[in-house]
């Protein structure tokens, strides 16, 4: 995923929280009866936030590469100089 897919994949979630959110204060409306459901939507976005989690140590890795790449340039630029 490249930096600016996940910039615009943070907007995307926030709006997923906020219904998120909305979800379950309407389950909690239910009282003790909503509990089940509940549980399963917090277990469901457990699992979105672990893949959100690998997502971005996948785009760190990536962006360190990066990082490494322009260090090396730079050293290897100045030793020339």
């Amino acid at each position: 995923m490249s930096l600016d897919n996940y910039s615009q994949s943070l907007g995307q979630q926030e709006c997923r929280s906020i219904a998120l959110m909305q979800q379950f204060a309407d389950m909690m409306r239910l009282g003790n009866e909503g509990i089940p459901e509940r549980r399963k939507l917090l277990e469901e976005h457990e699992l979105k936030l672990i893949e959100q989690a690998q997502t971005i140590h996948q785009t760190l890795e990536i962006l360190r590469g990066k990082i490494d790449y322009y260090r090396s340039w730079e050293e290897d630029t100045r030793r020339e100089a």
